[in-house]
């Protein structure tokens, strides 16, 4: 169901979309809601052959204050925060944790027109949902099409226990929000006085449930992928697509992913990342 959550539209409040992505990751990380989504990634990582990831629409910097801790540098040295409404502040409370292994971008980065100069294994935590079908498609296919890994992690679900969790997330706001930093007055008013942050909170995570793909259409998104060149015709080299749900944490919250690497071309010589023998890739 493609309905639409008030604090993606470009009219919504920057100030208040900086205060709910805050308050969001807040929560998300305090719960290390995807922890379970390590293996997944590292292992996707690997056959990616690369260390570096450009997270996309990471909001409030995403997982990452918490996930990055989960990786040692040769798994992943280094990791790009983008969204196309950055929250600078955010964005360098995140870095600031993590040393110079998180970086940034300050300007706005769409996830359908990423610079070509942004190489790396490409993420998208908690915000595939908000794509349509075609463009969600169209975010698999560029990735497909560059020759970068991709990473997509849903908590949001059609599951009775995810539903219920949503619930609580306006009580927990109003638990974090004195703690969450920076303080702002401005924060409290919206939250206590004008609970407009928890009760967006609320409305857009029942909505992001509803929207939400399943693994099965994940799969029907990812199906027809196939990297191409620059003329459009199919290049010849396959995708590994993976796809699987995860729900290992404290709160048994089901995780849904996707992941995406480019297979070897045919006939060339390889080192399998896992039992590092080398082999030549099959037809």
């Amino acid at each position: 169901m493609h309905l639409i959550e008030l604090h993606d539209r470009p009219w919504f409040p920057k100030f208040l979309r900086d205060f709910i992505t805050d308050d969001l990751e807040t929560i998300l990380n305090f719960v290390n809601v995807y922890g379970p989504v390590a293996p997944p990634l590292r292992n996707a990582l690997r056959h990616a052959g690369t260390s570096r990831v450009v997270d996309l629409c990471s909001g409030g910097g995403g997982p990452w204050r918490r996930l990055w801790r989960e990786f040692d540098k040769n798994a992943l040295a280094e990791i790009w925060l983008t969204d196309k409404y950055p929250n600078i502040a955010a964005f360098e409370r995140t870095t600031a944790a993590a040393g110079k292994r998180i970086c940034f971008r300050g300007d706005s980065i769409d996830a359908l027109k990423i610079p070509g100069e942004l190489k790396g294994f490409r993420t998208i935590f908690n915000s595939f949902h908000h794509f349509a079908p075609d463009d969600a498609r169209a975010i698999l296919q560029a990735a497909a099409d560059s020759g970068e890994g991709i990473g997509i992690f849903e908590a949001p679900g059609r599951h009775m226990i995810t539903l219920l969790l949503v619930l609580l997330i306006p009580l927990a706001d109003l638990a974090v929000a004195p703690f969450t930093r920076p303080f702002r007055w401005t924060r409290v008013l919206w939250t206590y006085l004008l609970p407009v942050i928890p009760l967006v909170l609320l409305v857009d995570g029942i909505l992001s449930c509803l929207r939400v793909y399943s693994p099965a259409e994940l799969s029907e998104l990812a199906r027809h992928v196939r990297p191409r060149a620059q003329d459009g015709a199919e290049s010849g080299q396959g995708f590994e697509w993976n796809i699987g749900v995860e729900n290992s944490g404290p709160f048994r919250v089901p995780v849904t992913y996707l992941t995406g690497y480019p297979k070897p071309v045919a006939g060339t010589i390889f080192i399998d990342n896992q039992t590092d023998e080398v082999k030549t890739a099959a037809a």
